[in-house]
């Protein structure tokens, strides 16, 4: 308790503040479930605040059990981030697989959301006509995945940060293929051997049922992340979410609480 003492706790003051250096900081909690819930929740406010857009799309939907009636599903579908992959311009997020070691673009390795490409000028006209139509903080959902995530890849922390000469090696590959001049932005393309299946347990109005999605890209939003994803990364400032709930496995132990404070 001493060594916890040490740190600040935070008031709801400085989340609730989207000015606040701590209001979009990376929660750190024990499961999926509501490592999604935090990052739905954190999108529509980070969009509100930066006067831009909420893009999702269905998951692929690999098994479902226990399913409910027909008539509840799409209200369960609606409700739960599980079933969705989401886009949010500007917002921090991190690979979540190896897609090119050589280069430095590893599991885990922090980068920026920054466009989507589509593959057919029919669906870009149709994300123009619904931007032109609905006010910034608004979701928009797309019929299907876009044809390629463009990402910004964060070389530093800030400026003091050293770079080695491996990764200025890599920055220089990556910077001859940018899709930007100025940036490192690079598309990332859904493959399906980038998709790791995640089981979810999703409650309806009269029974819980068990569900495997799998995403197109190996993306996900940093505004949360679990203890295991985070550990070994290197941030400016987390939030350890230290919440108390009825079921044993969303709870934080003493393991995870110790690898959040390294």
């Amino acid at each position: 308790m001493d060594d916890l003492k040490k740190y600040k706790k935070l008031s709801p003051d400085d989340l609730k503040d989207t000015s606040s250096p701590w209001a979009f900081a990376p929660v750190l909690v024990a499961s999926n479930k509501e490592r999604i819930d935090i990052c739905t929740r954190k999108s529509l406010l980070f969009a509100k605040h930066h006067s831009t857009y909420i893009f999702k799309w269905r998951s692929q939907l690999v098994s479902w059990n226990n399913k409910p009636n027909v008539g509840e599903q799409q209200a369960i579908i609606e409700n739960n981030g599980c079933f969705w992959e989401t886009f949010v311009p500007e917002a921090n997020a991190f690979l979540t697989y190896n897609v090119n070691n050589s280069l430095g673009l590893a599991n885990g390795s922090p980068v920026s959301m920054h466009s989507m490409s589509f593959s057919s000028e029919d669906q870009l006209l149709s994300v123009q006509s619904k931007i032109a139509s609905l006010p910034p903080g608004s979701e928009i959902v797309l019929d299907s995945p876009p044809s390629s995530v463009n990402v910004k890849i964060l070389e530093t922390l800030d400026s003091k940060t050293k770079i080695s000469i491996k990764r200025r090696a890599q920055s220089a590959i990556l910077k001859k293929h940018s899709l930007c001049p100025d940036e490192l932005v690079i598309p990332v393309k859904p493959n399906a051997s980038y998709g790791k299946a995640h089981f979810f347990a999703v409650r309806g109005a009269s029974s819980l049922s068990r569900v495997e999605t799998r995403p197109a890209f190996p993306i996900e939003l940093a505004f949360a992340m679990t203890v295991h994803k985070a550990q070994g990364r290197t941030t400016p400032r987390v939030v350890l979410a230290l919440s108390q709930h009825n079921v044993a496995l969303c709870k934080m132990n003493y393991p995870s609480i110790f690898v959040a404070m390294t």
